[in-house]
């Protein structure tokens, strides 16, 4: 082998003003004969001493392209961190008709990378940013240029669907940037700014897993692939329990109703975006049932009844007293000052959620009052008395009850024409007998109103409350349930 070497370099040496390219007949005679170890060593040093030309180098690319289905270049530069100088950025951004006109077409692109914060927490967070593309390498890192627009904290790696609802409201956010471009002033000058999305770039294990799926044998011997939310779940690490988390035992289904993405009056968003999705997909939303579905909410919101956790009803014969909105006989408001807010106290009771925020502003000045029956300070002289303004609650419990008509109230009032007091029987004993046991329930239920309320604010007072957490009991009253 060293021989062949030596005699091909000094044929090559011998003739310097041969021509650069190669020719057929520049290969040595013996060529045919040689080992495919002896041409390697035989081409290596025809490159060593000639080189390609630029012609020669495109034909090696496209052969090279069809026979291991490789693409070609997509740009002759050295240096492809500028995407700039690449051709299909020049087409995407504007004009020089446009640009002239003081249109601007801002291109962003999107990235998605998984993280999991060491000793913080056991789930991972996946952060989605935008970055403004077409900026020098050294401004495109900075953190003005770019924007953390939403995020997945989850235990385990986001799955195809959860990606595609995240998508497709981002893209939805961004339909108004481009159907309304900014404006900006500049110099006496208005330039029209139009916000596009021009490309994507995922980092996750989920697109990896579909890539490279593993298969495997079954005792018949079928192929089977492998469900990559299946090869993510055999990894998922355990954590203790959390509110958030359904109880044990529980199977949670895919919704198939708008009425399946509520749970205890509320609705949930994620629920109801996937079934969205899942429709739009299969080609069966219909617009026209979803609003159907969303009148049909508020309805039930509004004509929903009040439910006390320690409710209490005393039997006096036969008479039972009932809790309802329907029985409301008088429209009653807060007119308080601040902190308390404005507010309908039927309206506010028919959509009544866990955790309400619009009692006062801020919500934890409720802390600073009680109910005290004599009116004066008591033991805590920081505390405030309620204002007399505020006690319409007591009034408003006793119209839910059903014992809010003036009729009940007032001991004065001539009964003679009084509708509601002629509808209580046939007679006038029937109806004395009936309205005095309204009476008695009325001034029974209102001790209990009273002690309602003076126990609500004196629970609440054991509360901590955060912007982000809302109301959360302190750990001295841990055993007590959440508001």
């Amino acid at each position: 082998m060293t021989n062949i070497t030596q005699i091909e370099i000094s044929a090559f040496e011998s003739d310097s003003d041969a021509d650069p390219h190669l020719e057929h007949n520049d290969l040595p005679e013996n060529y045919r004969n040689m080992t495919m170890y002896q041409r390697t060593i035989v081409y290596a040093i025809i490159l060593q001493r000639f080189g390609f030309s630029n012609e020669e180098i495109a034909t090696i690319e496209d052969m090279m392209a069809i026979v291991f289905g490789a693409h070609p270049p997509i740009s002759e530069l050295k240096d492809r961190s500028d995407i700039g100088s690449f051709p299909g950025y020049r087409k995407a951004i504007e004009r020089i008709d446009e640009f002239r006109k003081g249109h601007i077409k801002l291109l962003l692109s999107v990235s998605l990378d998984g993280f999991r914060p060491r000793r913080i927490s056991k789930r991972e967070i996946w952060p989605l940013y935008l970055r403004v593309e077409g900026l020098p390498q050294s401004e495109a890192n900075k953190y003005h240029n770019f924007l953390l627009a939403e995020a997945i904290y989850s235990r385990i790696k986001p799955a195809d669907k959860m990606m595609e609802i995240l998508f497709t409201r981002f893209e939805s956010e961004l339909a108004s940037l481009r159907d309304a471009p900014l404006e900006v002033q500049l110099n006496r000058n208005t330039w029209n700014v139009e916000v596009r999305l021009y490309k994507g770039v995922a980092d996750m294990a989920v697109p990896k897993g579909e890539a490279a799926l593993a298969h495997d044998s079954d005792k018949s011997g079928d192929r089977r692939k492998i469900n990559v939310k299946e090869m993510i779940l055999r990894k998922r690490v355990r954590k203790k329990r959390s509110d958030e988390d359904p109880p044990r035992g529980t199977v949670q289904c895919d919704p198939s109703t708008y009425c399946d993405c509520v749970a205890r009056g509320i609705l949930n968003m994620g629920k109801a975006a996937a079934l969205i999705c899942k429709k739009r997909q299969e080609g069966t939303f219909n617009s026209a049932v979803y609003e159907g579905e969303i009148n049909r909410a508020t309805h039930l919101r509004l004509a929903r009844t009040v439910e006390f956790t320690e409710k209490r009803q005393i039997d006096y014969g036969t008479a039972t007293t009932n809790v309802d909105l329907n029985n409301c006989a008088n429209i009653r408001r807060i007119k308080a000052n601040p902190p308390f807010k404005q507010c309908k106290l039927k309206s506010l009771a028919a959509k009544w959620q866990p955790r309400k925020k619009d009692i006062t502003d801020s919500p934890q000045a409720i802390q600073m009052y009680s109910m005290r029956m004599n009116r004066r300070s008591g033991r805590d002289e920081k505390l405030s008395n309620l204002p007399e303004h505020v006690e319409a609650l007591l009034g408003f419990g006793e119209d839910v009850l059903g014992f809010g008509r003036k009729e009940i109230a007032d001991e004065t009032m001539d009964l003679t024409d009084s509708a509601f007091y002629n509808g209580l029987g046939s007679t006038e004993a029937e109806r004395r007998q009936a309205f005095e046991k309204l009476r008695t329930q009325r001034s029974s239920w209102s001790g209990y109103l009273f002690a309602a309320l003076q126990k609500a604010l004196r629970g609440i007072r054991s509360y901590t409350f955060d912007v982000d957490l809302g109301w959360t009991p302190a750990k001295v009253s841990s055993f007590m349930h959440r508001l």
